[in-house]
């Protein structure tokens, strides 16, 4: 693995490849493949809760000893990820997300202080919760030289109809994003920009539509696709309310539909569906059709998640 980050990074010298460590035998890890491809590695020691990370500023601090000591191993920051803490109630999580980043701050301040010229990252950031953690750690980089804060909100790229639009709902809740020094709604600042398309197959009973997807299709594990739109002979048809219908259920290859008995919905209609989760969708397809202002097929995006 290291001689094919090594290969990229050849390939690529103006980009910077990072791993992260969260204890000290991961660092004697990437210390034996650092040697084993005679390349020096940067290293983020992470600190977390919930999943993976260090759980202690102790232990973190062995991590960080560890990667000072050894020759090919470069100490870049910390990273986290607030998205895996839990809690009983939104409020016990928040509160829960916000003990990490102050472990996160006071860890990278630490850090700092043992190495004061290096450059430094603070990594951190998901989805859900990226406000709080602008708000815990810019402050943090702002007054360290040589820092900056490097957020990892990828779903927020191409945002959806369920988990972030909810999201995106409670933070608003929260007050919103801070842009400048003015407050912006965080749910109307972005546009959902996947959807999935499929033909009803089969209406085998008043209410009941069957359509052309599945699981091997969409992503399901945070909620099920949401019915927008119907299209019938290439035009939208807007005689049937989406917000009448509903997937209920999904099999490998097809999806059950609930809807209005008395709707003159039939077989060949296509309905646009969103979707609920972007990473689990991403990794069910090679290519990705770019549509046009009027939903026309305009290109072709290659995916290369993993």
């Amino acid at each position: 693995m290291l001689q094919e980050l090594a290969a990229l990074q050849n390939e690529f010298p103006e980009c910077e490849i990072v791993c992260i460590a969260d204890s000290v035998a991961a660092v004697a890890v990437l210390s034996a493949a650092a040697a084993t491809a005679e390349s020096s590695i940067p290293v983020l020691v992470e600190v977390g809760a919930g999943r993976s990370g260090a759980r202690t500023f102790e232990s973190a601090h062995l991590v960080a000893q560890a990667i000072l000591r050894d020759p090919m191993l470069v100490l870049r920051g910390v990273a986290t990820y607030e998205g895996s803490v839990e809690g009983l109630t939104e409020m016990a999580r928040i509160e829960g997300i916000d003990a990490l980043l102050s472990l996160v701050s006071r860890f990278f301040l630490h850090l700092r202080r043992i190495a004061p010229a290096d450059a430094f990252i603070i990594s951190a950031g998901g989805s859900l919760y990226f406000d709080r953690v602008i708000e815990a750690l810019r402050p943090v980089v702002e007054k360290e030289a040589n820092s900056f804060l490097l957020l990892r909100s990828g779903a927020i790229f191409f945002y959806d109809h369920g988990i972030y639009r909810r999201g995106l709902s409670a933070m608003d809740q929260r007050g919103g994003l801070l842009v400048g020094k003015d407050r912006v709604s965080a749910e109307h600042s972005f546009r959902p920009a996947l959807k999935l398309w499929a033909e009803i197959l089969s209406i085998p009973e008043p209410g009941l539509a069957i359509c052309g997807f599945g699981m091997r299709d969409v992503s399901f594990d945070q909620g099920m696709p949401v019915p927008l739109a119907v299209f019938r002979d290439g035009l939208r048809n807007p005689e049937h309310d989406p917000s009448l219908m509903s997937v209920f259920k999904l099999n490998d290859q097809h999806a059950y539909l609930r809807f209005d008995a008395s709707s003159s919905l039939s077989i060949g209609d296509v309905i646009a569906f969103g979707i609920s989760h972007p990473c689990t969708c991403f990794d069910r397809w090679r290519q990705f059709y770019v549509l046009s202002d009027d939903e026309r097929i305009s290109g072709v995006c290659q995916t290369f998640f993993s």
